[in-house]
């Protein structure tokens, strides 16, 4: 038997309700599939440091962010963005980076939404995240580039891949950070 649900007025059934349930049951069809997919975690590029964030963590990548600077926040905070109707706190982690790089101006070019699009944030890009093999990932023990001020609480490792060395984030630490950081950088010039 046959379900068929009614359209958005009531009348005919909605097309739209059976591709999606189609396509539900095609992917629940296919676990092998899934298995062959292999894990990969999202690079992207702030200043001269290249950043990893583990798969899953992030939900949508935001080109030219449209977003509102609020007064009296922390020089991190760049404003809040709407985001399919939710508004969502912009950050940048490019003033922890090393203090010389602080001069650079923010392009806004692309933000990264970071968890979901209540309870998430947006995170400033340089340029567009690339998928990372975790596989291809070898930690590094001892990595050569500094990270200036950035706390490293929010760091869970070093790796090097692609040639080059990448910074593993905590997500959810990350997230906490940047939500109650109370910033005051007073620089001895």
């Amino acid at each position: 038997m046959e379900i068929r649900h009614p359209g958005a007025n009531g009348g005919a059934p909605d097309e739209r309700w059976e591709l999606a349930e189609y396509a539900l049951s095609f992917t629940t069809d296919r676990p092998a599939a899934s298995a062959s997919v292999a894990a990969r975690c999202y690079g992207f590029t702030i200043s001269d440091q290249h950043f990893l964030l583990a798969e899953g963590q992030a939900a949508e990548l935001i080109s030219q962010p449209v977003f509102t600077p609020m007064p009296n926040t922390p020089e991190h905070c760049l404003g809040l963005a709407n985001v399919r109707g939710n508004i969502v706190p912009y950050y940048t982690i490019r003033i922890f980076l090393n203090s010389a790089l602080d001069q650079v101006q923010e392009s806004h070019r692309y933000a990264l939404l970071v968890g979901d699009a209540i309870n998430g944030v947006l995170l400033a890009l340089d340029a567009k995240p690339t998928a990372v093999l975790r596989d291809s990932l070898q930690r590094n023990p001892q990595p050569s580039s500094k990270l200036g001020e950035f706390p490293q609480t929010l760091i869970k490792g070093y790796f090097v891949a692609q040639e080059r060395e990448w910074v593993m984030l905590d997500t959810q630490k990350l997230m906490q950070f940047l939500a109650s950081a109370e910033l005051s950088r007073e620089r001895n010039i």
